[in-house]
Formats: structure tokens, sequence, C-alpha cells
């Protein structure tokens, strides 16, 4: 009887290990560049914050953009657009919020269709015009990383991505 009950203590407590750290992502941050603007990223557990700007190490201030991609089936990919004074965050999938409004960096509408939230066909036309030719423009997804740096040395994107921890 002591035996079971160790042994299903034992069960119990690997069990709970294994959920606990496989469940949460090892925090990342990665520094988009792209001539003299940066957008940083990083990313807990199943979510991915943005800011204008770079973010100091022990700096605390809210995000401008929070994205959830939690879920069972959960993911996101976007498109960060670097234009002369601000960057656009076109949303393919995924949960996307404002957190604090900033003109430096917004969700794009760039495709949002009058009777939906989305046009997809203008969508589809804008990506396949872009292939080859990001120049501008980085795909970013959630993690792994792999296919997204594969998609943007693909396409020649000029926008850098230094991944720092």
């Amino acid at each position: 009887m002591r035996s079971n009950l160790i042994t299903s203590l034992k069960v119990i407590i690997a069990f709970s290990l294994i959920l606990l750290l496989g469940c949460n992502q090892i925090d990342k941050k990665v520094e988009y560049r792209y001539g003299d603007m940066v957008i940083t990223r990083i990313d807990k557990s199943s979510n991915s914050y943005f800011w204008f700007g770079v973010v100091k190490e022990g700096e605390d201030k809210d995000p401008d953009i929070k994205i959830n991609w939690g879920g069972f089936d959960g993911g996101f990919r976007a498109y960060l657009i670097f234009e002369s004074d601000h960057v656009e965050l076109f949303r393919e999938y995924g949960f996307f919020k404002v957190v604090k409004a900033n003109r430096h960096i917004t969700i794009s509408h760039k495709f949002k269709h009058e009777t939906d939230d989305f046009d997809n066909v203008s969508a589809i036309h804008w990506m396949d015009s872009l292939s080859g030719s990001f120049k501008n423009v980085r795909m970013i997804q959630s993690p792994p990383y792999e296919s997204e740096l594969k998609v943007n040395k693909d396409n020649h994107s000029e926008v850098n991505a230094v991944f720092l921890q």
C-alpha cells in the first residue's frame, strides 16, 4: 500500500514538472531593425509583446501591442512593414490587441473589407507581390523561429532580427 502511494506521488510530481516546464515558453527577446527604427519583441509563455524602440534590460513599461497565440491550435503570423516614420503590423492570423496607442507602431487595417474584418483576396495578392523582395518587410510568427528565419532569408528581407535571449 505504502509503495503504491509513493509510486503515485512520484508520477504526480513528474507529471506536474512536465506540465510546469513544458507549457511555458522560454522568454525570448528580439529586436527588429530597419534603418534607424527598432521594434522590440518579447515572447513570454504564449504572448508576444511589441514596443517601438529599444526596451532596456529591467525596463518595465507597457507594450504598444500584445499578441496572444495560446490555446490548442494557437499561433500567429504577421508582417512588420517599415515605412519612413512608422511600422505597421499586418496580421495574417492570431489575436492582436493595441495595449498603448503609439503612432509609430500600429496594427494595419490595409486589407479591411467594408463588410468583414479582413479582405483575404487583397491580402493574398499583396503577399504574392512581395515574393522574393521583402526589402522593408519582415514576416514574423510565433516560436519556433526557424521558418521565420528561412522565409525572410529566401525573400531577401532587409529588416534585421537580433535575437538577444
